[in-house]
């Protein structure tokens, strides 16, 4: 598998092209010949500069959340349902479900996001988290454990198509590739540290509730993070539009 893996990548890389511009090709009522220079016109913050700024540390942290409750629940919703008497095959079902709506998420909600914006999606998925596993704690059935699954896969799916989109659109894209890595390093600390955390609880209590209301408290912060977080300017645009007001100001 692994070999295959690295095959098909490697080789379906090769034919990316970074934009149109590569290709020869322009937007509408853009001349062939401009295209090249739109194309090096990258807006945005440098890598230096984002990290300087709180609202890195907010989209860091939202990450964070985000792999927490997304692995925490992955990692540890078949045990659960096995020590509720669920069976083992459909207690794996169950974690079939999510990844399979997962999918659905990733597309459907992904495409909604281009139409109301990715912080919204991301903010209704942590909601949906939180009221997900809440649920699962209260009510204890084969059907509740598949629409917890339904839940959680569709909003887990929506947040996943929306992280690397959120992160241009807070920073924009000069130095997407390093900001939006370092920012997947707090979803890969989340999602290390979640799985852990919830099992350690689990082994010292015998129960996954309180685990899983820790996991419900990591989505509420995942949502007021995401309420403060917005985009911020280029250094640069923001003295201009501060000469700028000091010129008006001065000929008045």
């Amino acid at each position: 598998m692994g070999i295959a893996t690295l095959l098909v990548t490697v080789i379906s890389a090769q034919f990316l092209k970074k934009d149109p511009a590569a290709l020869g090709l322009a937007p509408d009522g853009i001349k062939p010949k401009d295209a090249s220079i739109q194309a090096t016109a990258v807006k945005g913050l440098t890598f230096h500069e984002a990290i300087r700024t709180h609202q890195f540390w907010l989209a860091f942290f939202v990450l964070f959340c985000y792999g927490f409750g997304l692995l925490a629940i992955n990692v540890h919703i078949v045990p659960d349902a096995i020590h509720l008497g669920i069976s083992g095959p459909i207690a794996a079902g169950v974690l079939a479900t999510i990844g399979g709506v997962q999918i659905i998420g990733r597309i459907g909600l992904g495409a909604a996001a281009d139409r109301v914006g990715n912080k919204l999606i991301v903010l209704i998925g942590f909601i949906a988290t939180a009221a997900a596993l809440f649920w699962i704690i209260s009510i204890n059935s084969v059907w509740a454990f598949f629409f917890f699954a339904v839940l959680v896969g569709l909003f887990q799916g929506g947040i996943a198509s929306s992280q690397s989109p959120l992160v241009a659109h807070l920073f924009g894209l000069k130095s997407h590739g390093a900001i939006f890595g370092l920012c997947g390093f707090g979803f890969t600390f989340g999602s290390a540290l979640g799985p852990y955390i919830t099992g350690y609880i689990f082994d010292i209590t015998g129960s996954y509730h309180n685990a899983f209301l820790i996991a419900i408290a990591v989505s509420i912060i995942g949502v007021i993070l995401i309420l403060l977080v917005k985009a911020v300017k280029p250094p640069s645009i923001k003295t201009l539009s501060i000469q700028k007001w000091f010129r008006i100001e001065y000929i008045t």
